[in-house]
């Protein structure tokens, strides 16, 4: 005990506490025999304050010796709340990448009863960290999730500042971590590959569209699976795709779109962005569409006669290890997460697996439009069936498939590849880290030199 006196004083008040009657905001003490003889008046801002400034030696001492073990025995079972402060890097409303970050949030708050959550939206990298620190300073957060790379970054620098937190965050191509700097994404190409597989399989001009934020290799893992799916089927498929140079700008991306069929005659259409623009566009022209990160149709912004499925990701599959991770105490958890179909969480309805096409709560095939069904025959159905089974039983991957280069990238450029030379040849999987890392684009994409 670092101070007997004060302690001697305190173990009173904790003695007390025990057989406490309060009453409105005043707590009236019967101070035990042999003490002052009358009741003591303390208010419950002064216990309050006693418990927010004593040190953890002081009150792991008096509670052993002044509350009865039963007491202590129960109390120990009782979770402790947790909490996760969520740094969103755009709105909620409207996006379709934030809204399902959102969504994987609340069912994590659904599933733990003792976790809450404070949550921050349109958080920059300059502000990441007062947020951050805000968030541990006022609602004591444990577990700080932020939804883009620019806030992981930013986030290192003050993982040692607080041991006893986790920081979690995306990785797009910088897969730095650290013992509490958790690194996490999903194999959304997968669900991507068997949406390219029914888009190959729609078009008629055998152009398809992409709608793409800027050059990136999130992007370029995403549309490269996309592509390989489309050519599976259709080995004529021409990908163009257009940059808007941000995640969220709904005005570029309807220019966007319009210029992907008006000028490249593209009859599907698919987006790496975020907003509901290029969606309307595509009903405004009549061509089909194919939603990412969330159920577009769900959302509201359109209708299975123009989205003929949707991609979606379940971030609750990653995070609930993560959180599982801290309530257990471990401080030395896995921090690269790079996980896809193979992985699941269970639920009432069974098994909700990382990333899958998705469309009305239908999964798979079944998401795919009934219109968009029949005109992609039955072939490329049981195709894109097959595919899907393959890879939730971890038995395929579509960069299993032979990789040739663009030769349009400034990864391509630096590493001396040209158009048509060979990544990675057919049969051999990359690394995670190779995945996470590279920026290539696959013969037949057609983008700006980035």
């Amino acid at each position: 005990m670092k101070n007997s006196g004060v302690s001697k004083t305190v173990a009173v008040i904790i003695a007390a506490i025990v057989a406490a009657v309060v009453v409105g905001s005043v707590v009236y003490f019967a101070i035990p025999k042999g003490k002052v003889g009358k009741v003591a008046k303390l208010t419950q801002e002064d216990v309050a304050s006693f418990f927010e400034t004593a040190d953890k030696e002081t009150l792991t001492d008096l509670a052993r010796n002044s509350i009865p073990q039963e007491i202590l025995s129960e109390a120990s079972k009782a979770p402790r709340k947790i909490t996760i402060g969520a740094e969103w890097f755009s709105i909620i409303e409207g996006t379709s990448w934030t809204q399902q970050c959102q969504k994987a949030l609340d069912w994590l708050l659904d599933e733990f009863p003792n976790l809450e959550a404070v949550v921050q939206t349109e958080v920059m990298p300059d502000n990441t960290i007062p947020v951050a620190e805000r968030m541990i300073r006022e609602k004591d957060a444990d577990i700080i999730i932020a939804n883009t790379e620019f806030m992981a970054i930013p986030l290192k620098d003050i993982k040692d500042k607080y041991p006893d937190k986790y920081f979690v965050s995306q990785t797009n191509a910088n897969i730095e971590r650290g013992r509490n700097w958790i690194r996490y994404y999903a194999k959304q190409y997968q669900s991507t590959y068997l949406a390219g597989l029914l888009a190959g399989a729609l078009t008629k001009t055998n152009h398809i569209g992409v709608i793409g934020a800027m050059y990136d290799v999130v992007i370029c893992r995403r549309i490269n699976a996309f592509a390989l799916g489309a050519q599976e089927v259709n080995p004529k498929v021409k990908v163009h795709m257009l940059y808007c140079g941000q995640w969220f700008d709904p005005p570029s991306e309807k220019e966007v779109a319009e210029t992907l069929i008006d000028k490249f005659n593209c009859d599907i259409l698919t987006q790496q962005t975020d907003s509901a623009a290029g969606v309307k566009v595509a009903q405004d022209k009549g061509v089909w569409y194919i939603g990412k990160d969330a159920d577009f149709v769900e959302l509201g912004w359109d209708d299975w006669d123009t989205v003929a499925t949707s991609f979606v990701v379940n971030w609750q599959v990653i995070w609930e290890r993560i959180v599982k991770d801290y309530m257990a105490g471990d401080q030395y958890p896995e921090n690269l997460y790079f996980i896809g179909m193979e992985s699941s969480v269970m639920t009432e309805n069974g098994p909700l697996i990382t990333i899958d096409l998705k469309t009305r709560d239908k999964l798979g095939v079944d998401s795919i439009s009934d219109k968009a069904k029949a005109e992609a025959g039955k072939d490329v159905l049981k195709l894109i069936e097959k595919r899907r089974t393959q890879m939730i039983n971890g038995t395929w991957d579509p960069f299993m498939k032979e990789i040739r280069a663009s030769g349009i990238t400034s990864w391509e450029r630096d590493r001396g590849l040209k158009e048509g030379q060979i990544i990675s040849p057919a049969g051999e999987m990359p690394t995670k880290e190779e995945l996470l890392t590279s920026g290539f684009l696959v013969q037949g994409i057609i983008a700006p030199t980035s």
